[in-house]
């Protein structure tokens, strides 16, 4: 995938594979002596090929339950939800 991950909006140039992201919610959950959040987090697969959006997912799943995804520290990891569509052409 390379350099084709996105924050919320892809480039409008962007081909197929690619992926975007968001933050859903944040949740704080701290106190004096140790600071943490909650975060849920959409991932979205965005491709021509059905399989292939399903194979790209199942890697960036592993990535992130590796917990180390480009120096963010991933503490817990939990797939809350996936859902599946079709739009624009494109599998999501």
């Amino acid at each position: 995938m390379g350099q084709k991950t996105y924050p919320i909006v892809a480039e409008e140039s962007t081909t197929y594979p690619f992926i975007i992201y968001r933050r859903s919610s944040l949740t704080p959950a701290s106190n004096k002596d140790y600071r943490c959040e909650s975060i849920y987090m959409d991932i979205f697969v965005v491709t021509e090929r059905y399989a292939t959006g399903i194979d790209i997912a199942e890697l960036v799943r592993d990535a992130l339950e590796r917990g180390d995804y480009r120096g963010t520290n991933v503490e817990d990891i939990t797939l809350v939800n996936a859902s599946e569509e079709y739009l624009d052409d494109a599998f999501i």
